[in-house]
């Protein structure tokens, strides 16, 4: 099992409303806790658990992570995020940052939606030196979601 392409097919499938087949990847990456590389994906896996109805489970994953897990170790953010505990993943983006790769996915993946609700983001954002490059991307994301309602 390689956890990473897992991890990415299961929050892929539930974005596809395929949420049966998201569960089952998601529960076989949270069994297999021990396997590496696991990079940033728990944070989805746990967020597929969590939009599927499994709140339990999904918390339970991320109790086991964040045992784990070094105090100053980025993908404390994504397991608090998924687990949907926005206010503590700001808390831990603050002190550790974000990677660089990771960007994209904290500018456009729904994954983040109740992160960036939290009225720390501009801070946040200053810290992670994306004030700009936010501002670019959540627009042009605007520009995209209004020419897809002009289409219907």
């Amino acid at each position: 099992m390689f956890v990473p392409t897992i991890g990415q097919r299961a929050d892929i499938l539930l974005h596809l409303g395929r949420k049966e087949e998201a569960l089952t990847l998601a529960r076989s990456v949270a069994q297999q806790a021990s396997v590496q590389p696991r990079w940033w994906l728990d944070g989805p896996v746990i967020h597929v658990l969590r939009a599927t109805g499994q709140q339990q489970e999904a918390e339970a994953h991320a109790a086991r992570l964040l045992r784990t897990l070094p105090p100053d170790n980025m993908v404390r953010g994504y397991v608090l995020a998924g687990v949907g505990r926005p206010a503590e993943a700001v808390d831990q983006l603050l002190a550790t940052g974000l990677e660089s790769s990771l960007i994209f996915s904290f500018i456009f993946d729904t994954f983040w939606d109740e992160v960036r609700q939290d009225p720390r983001l501009p801070e946040l954002l200053v810290k992670l030196n994306l004030v700009e490059e936010y501002r670019r991307g959540r627009e042009a994301l605007a520009q995209l979601g209004q020419e897809r309602e002009r289409k219907k």
